[in-house]
């Protein structure tokens, strides 16, 4: 299967995701709309009805335009997370590439409003000391962000020397107070 980025050395496809088509509701309906009162001119009034191309083309044809080409630009439009980093491309005519590398990485998050929870869809959030990247809005976000932190995880523990000795204060335990320390401990005379 072609991989459609640029894999650097040792980095492997994880998965690659494309986010919600947005603002194709208004040229569809201006589609089924021109092409409704196209077919009632042409039933109704008879002298249109040589001409009934040139109606269809000047009330349906930009809303067909409008429509392909934001179908177009959402299908260009690609999420792929590697090993190594999230790669965004997005584009028709002019092809925008941003990628983030998983260990600037900070946080995740995920913006969502109500009616976007419910639908389970919301735009994921890549934040870092030196960066910031807008993913996009997507469908099921939570799974991708799940897949996102695994894979900071685990580059994180893979990049860990296999000899180090960990103490339990380096996982911040420290031992509960006991009572006997509220006492101070007075030394004892030994001689």
């Amino acid at each position: 299967m072609p991989r459609r980025y640029d894999a650097e050395n040792g980095e492997e496809h994880i998965i690659s995701v494309t986010p919600i088509v947005g603002g194709i509701v208004r040229p569809l309906c201006g589609i089924v709309l021109g092409s409704l009162v196209t077919y009632a001119a042409v039933t109704y009034i008879g002298a249109l009805r040589a001409e009934r191309w040139w109606l269809a083309s000047i009330l349906v044809g930009p809303f067909a335009l409008i429509f392909a080409a934001r179908v177009l630009r959402w299908r260009s439009h690609r999420v792929t997370l590697t090993s190594q980093r999230v790669v965004v491309r997005a584009g028709v005519l002019r092809r925008v590439t941003s990628s983030v590398d998983l260990d600037d990485v900070v946080t995740t998050r995920i913006e969502a409003g109500l009616g976007q929870r419910l639908s389970r869809r919301g735009r994921v959030i890549l934040e870092g000391a030196t960066v910031s990247m807008d993913i996009g809005l997507l469908r099921h976000p939570r799974a991708l962000v799940r897949l996102i932190d695994a894979q900071r995880r685990g580059q994180h523990e893979a990049s860990r020397p296999l000899d180090t000795v960990f103490s339990p204060e380096d996982a911040g335990y420290h031992a509960p107070p006991s009572a006997l320390d509220a006492f101070p401990r007075q030394p004892r005379d030994r001689g």
